[in-house]
């Protein structure tokens, strides 16, 4: 039973970075009000992440193929981004034995990755409570399956990274992990960001952090207790009958994850791998909890919830909050991108123009015309220590004919904001990171005309 204090309180957040739908599109909305208008996108479910039995890939587009040395990846995307596919699956592999390492892990094969074309190819290649789902690990073919249409290749890559985990977690540690811890550490690693050299886990994307911080201070997040006895059809049950229990308990877990990872210096993550062990040699759940981590549920709970108040959003996350609404109110204040030339220009036209605006964050907060030092805020990425007033460099696309934003300011990688045409003809801000040896060179080179 949850105690009824708590006894936590949340630390204030000294950057503001807003909500937004999640990358893994959990159900957080924005709304914009200008002018007294109101404007909201309601809020999809998260893609289920189920082990059923595999059905026979259809014929596809041309096939390429990769083998390295954990994986044969398989697309019909391009030679090139197989090879990148490769180049990313090993990569996070080696960044699993990284976290992992002191676990037993277990020998294996190859692990098969495919990443269709089209959304279509993987809809008819996956059973049929699968279809809909951005990527899946089938336990019975011990495949990876995602596809590329419709999404950034950042996007792609994250799915992988999650769905990779549930592969390395089957095959290399134990097939009875609980469904929190398997999940917890497929959202951990799904958020990690990758610079071309290794990667950067424990990132603290703002929207999910503020997610379960909310859900705590109401008393309506999920206690811990029924998380952990959570079992897969209860939690794939949430994906379909509740979705923002299901966004809860993905965001719930992620947090538990990064807690027993990250808190105090990373002291309790051999606790962690005890745990699984205890649980891959059969050990009642309860009892493994009690044995690995020395405690009972609730004073766990109190020092989990803690934690989690106590988290800030990550400096990346906060800069890629800045550069969607840049994006998005220079679609509000010109109506066409295309009319977006000046981002000086933007951010007077915010600061000193004729008409007043609200932007509303899904957890209340407010950035009106009215909050100068707020509106200043969005133009600063939090690693640029500058005294320029502006981190960010708008350049036009030529081919598209549309305006992009670019943020230099992160190691190893480029930040990019640009528009994407929608279905009824209208557009939407997204942001993908890019790492800066695979940047275009007429891109690279008009960021360094601009001293970038």
């Amino acid at each position: 039973m949850e105690p009824k204090d708590t006894g936590v309180t949340r630390k204030a957040v000294s950057m503001r970075c807003w909500s937004r739908w999640f990358r893994h599109g959990l159900g957080l909305w924005l709304g914009l009000v200008l002018c007294a208008a109101a404007a909201a996108a309601p809020p999809r479910a998260a893609a289920a992440p189920p082990r059923a039995a595999a059905a026979p890939p259809p014929a596809a587009g041309r096939q390429h193929r990769v083998s390295t040395d954990h994986y044969n990846v398989i697309t019909d995307v391009s030679e090139g981004f197989t090879h990148l596919v490769a180049q990313h699956m090993e990569a996070i592999y080696k960044e699993y034995r990284r976290k992992l390492q002191g676990y037993d892990l277990k020998v294996h094969g190859r692990f098969e990755v495919r990443v269709f074309a089209r959304r279509a190819d993987y809809d008819a290649a996956v059973p049929a409570k699968l279809k809909g789902s951005r990527g899946a690990f089938i336990s019975r073919s011990r495949c990876l399956w995602s596809f590329k249409e419709g999404r950034t290749d950042e996007a792609t890559f994250r799915t992988l990274y999650h769905e990779g985990f549930h592969q390395f977690m089957y095959s290399c540690m134990t097939l009875g992990s609980p469904v929190w811890v398997n999940e917890g550490l497929a959202e951990y690693f799904g958020e990690s960001t990758w610079n071309g050299r290794g990667f950067s886990t424990g990132q603290v994307p703002g929207a999910r952090l503020r997610r379960v911080q909310d859900a705590i201070e109401d008393r309506s997040h999920i206690p811990l207790r029924t998380l952990f006895a959570m079992e897969n059809d209860r939690w794939l049950g949430n994906l379909r009958e509740d979705p923002d229990r299901a966004s809860l308990q993905y965001s719930e877990a992620w947090s538990v994850v990064h807690f027993l990872l990250h808190a105090r210096g990373g002291k309790y993550r051999a606790r962690l791998l005890g745990y699984l062990r205890n649980i891959s040699a059969g050990m009642e759940q309860e009892r493994a909890f009690r044995e690995s981590f020395g405690t009972k549920v609730e004073p766990f709970q109190r020092a989990w919830a803690q934690y989690v108040l106590d988290l800030v959003p990550s400096p990346d996350d906060v800069c890629r909050g800045n550069m969607e609404l840049v994006a998005f109110l220079a679609l509000q204040t010109y109506g066409k991108p295309q009319r977006f030339t000046s981002i000086r220009k933007l951010r007077d036209n915010l600061l000193g123009g004729r008409g007043s605006w609200t932007l509303t964050s899904a957890d209340g907060e407010t950035l009106s015309s009215r909050d100068a030092r707020g509106v200043k805020g969005l133009f600063k990425c939090p690693h640029d220590r500058s005294d320029a007033p502006i981190s960010y460099v708008l350049l036009r696309n030529r081919r598209a004919e549309l305006p992009e934003l670019y943020c230099t300011h992160h190691s190893g990688v480029v930040f990019r904001a640009h528009y994407v045409r929608e279905e009824d003809g209208g557009y939407r801000a997204v942001v993908e990171q890019q790492v800066k040896a695979t940047v275009p060179r007429g891109v690279t080179n008009a960021l360094k005309s601009q001293g970038r």
